[in-house]
């Protein structure tokens, strides 16, 4: 099955075709700010920070997947990401000196993106249990 296949058609604002180019242009901005703005975290967080709160905001208004879950890990994983890079933030504006609270924060950005691993890893292994169900009735 392909991404495009549980994508909505045919919606108002055609969100399957801007869920995807959209999805693609995201991850060009983060290469690019990643590559050319590697000197400036600030701004280069910043950045990110704009496109995620984009991506999110396209996500919550349009939901342009079929499945609900689907739609609602989308959501989730914005806000992970939005979340680390807050965090990301924070750590850069803290001051060299005060290691006690920037290690502090590297666990809590460690703790944030564990929790976004083991959601996403819940999420497929309830899908998977899913269709098994739905093959093993099928077959019944």
């Amino acid at each position: 099955m392909c991404i495009r296949d549980s994508l909505k058609l045919n919606t108002p604002h055609n969100s399957a075709v801007t869920q995807l180019y959209s999805f693609l242009l995201q991850r060009i901005i983060y290469a690019t700010v990643i590559v050319i703005l590697s000197q400036e975290p600030f701004f280069a967080t910043s950045v990110l920070m704009l496109v995620s709160v984009c991506m999110l905001t396209f996500t919550v208004a349009e939901r342009p997947w079929k499945d609900p879950e689907v739609n609602t890990l989308a959501i989730a994983n914005e806000f992970f990401f939005y979340a680390l890079l807050v965090l990301a933030l924070a750590c850069s504006c803290i001051h060299q000196t005060d290691s006690q609270v920037s290690e502090r924060m590297g666990y809590v950005m460690l703790l944030v993106f564990t929790l976004a691993i083991h959601v996403n890893l819940v999420a497929l292994l309830a899908q998977a249990c899913y269709f098994t169900k739905l093959l093993y009735l099928r077959k019944k």
